[in-house]
């Protein structure tokens, strides 16, 4: 069985984008976030 395509209009697109905008962005990491150096040192070294 196939599934039946919707088409929207051009406003109920707008709406959809505009109640996108709306809610928080949860997905963007903030700074200093993620892994952390286990011997900075050793890290150090390398860099240079």
């Amino acid at each position: 069985m196939k599934r039946q395509r919707n088409s929207y209009t051009v406003e109920e697109k707008c709406k959809a984008v505009d109640l996108a905008c709306l809610f928080p962005q949860n997905n963007l990491r903030s700074i200093g976030s993620g892994r952390h150096v286990l011997f900075p040192e050793e890290e150090a070294q390398l860099y240079e």
